[in-house]
C-alpha cells in the first residue's frame, strides 16, 4: 500500500521530521500533527507522481539552494515593504468561488440560508490572489502573475526565517531528502495562505474545492479568522491513493455517500455527513427515473493530458477504448450509441488531444453529444448503459441505478468504481473481443429486465425528498443558530 510507503519514509526520517514540526510549531504555532500530514501528503503526492520528486530527490546544490531561499526571503520583503493592508471584512457564511463553475455548487444552498450576511471569496492559491465581494455576478478571473504576500503575512513569515539558512541546510544534510526544499515551499505555503486569509472573519467558509485544501491550507484560514470550514465533496473522488483523498482537514465534510467517508485515509473532521452529489440532485426534480430510453451507451468523454498517478489512465488507453467503441457501433449498427463530449471542451488547453478524438469519430456513426455539465444526468437517465474511464459521472451514474462498465486498459488498482464492481463490469483488456462481450451481456442483462450486479455497494440516492443543497443549507443554518 502506498500509505505504508509514506509511513516508511516519515519514519526513516523521523528525527529530521520532528525538528521540521518543532520549527513550526514555534515560528507560527502549528500543531505538530498538522505538519506532519501536511508533510506526509506532499510525499504521498511525490510517490505517485501527481507532484514532481523534489522532497524525494537526492539532489541538494548548496549554491542552488542558497539563491532559491533568498529569493523567497527577497520575495518576503518585497511583500513587507509594498504588499497590500488589506482591510477587516466579515459575513456569517463566505463560499469559496475557486473556478468559473463553482457557483453551480452553491446557487440553491444560498437560497435556502437563513441569513444575508453572506461574502464570495474569489481567489487563485496559485497566483496569491484573493479578493471577498458581496455578488458573485463578476465571472472568476486569475490574474495573470503571482502577486507580493499581503504585508501582515510577508512580516510573519519573515521575521522567523530570513536567518534560518544555514540551520535548514545543516538539517538537510542529516538525510538522503531534499529537506531544504521540503522547508522552502513550506514557507511559501504559509506566507500564501496567510495572505489569502488576512483580515477575514467569517462564521463558516463553505467550499466545494475540497480536494484543495491541505492540512497547512486548513490551519492558517482558521488562524486568520476563519470560524469554521465546510468542504463539499465535488467529485466522486475515485482515486483511493490521490493524495488529496488523504489528511483531509475540516470541520464539517459533505460526502455523497458513507461508503465513501470510509475510503478517505486519515480524515481530521468533527462532523461528516452525506447529503449526496449537489449536481445531481439539483437535476432529479426535473427528470424522473421512468424516462424513456433514447440511448443504449452512453461514452463519456475524458481528455488526458497527462497521467497524474503512476498506472492511472492515459490518452493512448483512451483511444484505444474509443476505437472500440467505434467498432461495436460497425459490427451492431442497431445499438444505439452516443458519446458525451466534456463541458466546455472547445475552451480546453488540450487541442490536439481534442482533434485526434474527432478525427477518430467524424466518420463514424457514434452520436457526438455537446452538453452543459448539468445536462449529462438527463442523458444518463435515458439511456442504458454508461461506459468510462475513471470519470467520476460513473459514480453518479451509478446513484441513479445505472450500469456502468469501467475501461481500466491500464491496471490501475486504485479505482473506488473498479473496487467496488464485479468483473463483468470492469473491461481489463484493450482488446476488441473483451469490449464487445462484455458490453453486450451487459445489454442483453438490462433488456431481459433480469438484473446485473452492478455493484457490490447499494450506493443509490434514497428518494427522501430532501435534496443535497437543503440538508447542506439546514446543516449552515443549525451551526449560525439560526
Amino acid at each position: 500500500m502506498v500509505h505504508e510507503k509514506v509511513d516508511a519514509i516519515y519514519q526513516q526520517n523521523a528525527g529530521v521530521f520532528a525538528s521540521i514540526e518543532q520549527i513550526f510549531h514555534s515560528a507560527h504555532g502549528v500543531p505538530v500533527d498538522i505538519t506532519r500530514n501536511n508533510t506526509k501528503q506532499r510525499i504521498l503526492a511525490e510517490i505517485n507522481g501527481e507532484k514532481a520528486k523534489r522532497l524525494l530527490s537526492s539532489k541538494r546544490n548548496i549554491l542552488k539552494s542558497f539563491f532559491v531561499y533568498h529569493g523567497l526571503m527577497m520575495f518576503l520583503a518585497f511583500g513587507a515593504i509594498f504588499g497590500s493592508r488589506r482591510k477587516e471584512i466579515s459575513s456569517d457564511v463566505l463560499f469559496d468561488c475557486w473556478s468559473r463553475n463553482s457557483m453551480e455548487f452553491y446557487e440553491e444552498i444560498i437560497a435556502n440560508l437563513k441569513t444575508d450576511s453572506i461574502l464570495f471569496f474569489f481567489n487563485d492559491s496559485n497566483k496569491n490572489y484573493s479578493s471577498c465581494r458581496t455578488t458573485p455576478n463578476q465571472m472568476y478571473q486569475s490574474c495573470r502573475r503571482i502577486k507580493l504576500f499581503s504585508k501582515t503575512a510577508s512580516v510573519e513569515v519573515l521575521r522567523f526565517h530570513y536567518s534560518k539558512y544555514f540551520d535548514y541546510w545543516k538539517l538537510s544534510k542529516k538525510t538522503s531528502l531534499n529537506i531544504l526544499d521540503l522547508i522552502v515551499r513550506m514557507i511559501y505555503e504559509v506566507g500564501t495562505h496567510l495572505s489569502m486569509g488576512d483580515a477575514i472573519n467569517t462564521l463558516m467558509l463553505v467550499s466545494a474545492h475540497d480536494n484543495g485544501y491541505t492540512p497547512y491550507r486548513y490551519y492558517f484560514y482558521k488562524k486568520c479568522g476563519i470560524d469554521s470550514i465546510m468542504l463539499l465533496q465535488n467529485g466522486g473522488r475515485v482515486d483511493l491513493d490521490a493524495s488529496y483523498n488523504s489528511y483531509i482537514y475540516a470541520d464539517y465534510y459533505m460526502a455523497w455517500s458513507k461508503d465513501r467517508l470510509d475510503n478517505f485515509t486519515e480524515m481530521h473532521c468533527r462532523k461528516k455527513f452525506t447529503p449526496g452529489s449537489i449536481r445531481l440532485s439539483r437535476r432529479l426534480d426535473k427528470y424522473t427515473k421512468n424516462v424513456k430510453g433514447e440511448y443504449d451507451i452512453i461514452f463519456i468523454e475524458q481528455l488526458f493530458t497527462s497521467t497524474e498517478v503512476h498506472g492511472a489512465p492515459n490518452h493512448t488507453a483512451y483511444i484505444a477504448g474509443l476505437i472500440n467503441l467505434i467498432k461495436l457501433k460497425q459490427n451492431h449498427n442497431k445499438i444505439r450509441v452516443a458519446y458525451a463530449c466534456r463541458p466546455g471542451r472547445n475552451n480546453s488547453r488540450a487541442s490536439i488531444i481534442i482533434q485526434d478524438i474527432n478525427n477518430k469519430l467524424k466518420n463514424s456513426d457514434v452520436i457526438m453529444l455537446e452538453l452543459d455539465p448539468l445536462e449529462i444526468y438527463g442523458i444518463i437517465l435515458r439511456t442504458s448503459i454508461v461506459v468510462a474511464f475513471n470519470s467520476s459521472v460513473r459514480c453518479e451514474a451509478l446513484m441513479l441505478s445505472k450500469t456502468v462498465l469501467t475501461c481500466n486498459y491500464t491496471g490501475y488498482a486504485n479505482d473506488y468504481v473498479v473496487n467496488n464492481s464485479c468483473d463483468n463490469n470492469v473491461i481489463n483488456s484493450e482488446q476488441y473481443d473483451e469490449f464487445e462481450r462484455k458490453i453486450l451481456g451487459a445489454l442483453n442483462k438490462h433488456r431481459e429486465n433480469s438484473g446485473i450486479d452492478l455493484y457490490k455497494n447499494n450506493n443509490c440516492i434514497e428518494n427522501t425528498g430532501y435534496n443535497a443543497s437543503t440538508e447542506i443549507a439546514g446543516i449552515i443554518n443549525l451551526h449560525l443558530g439560526l
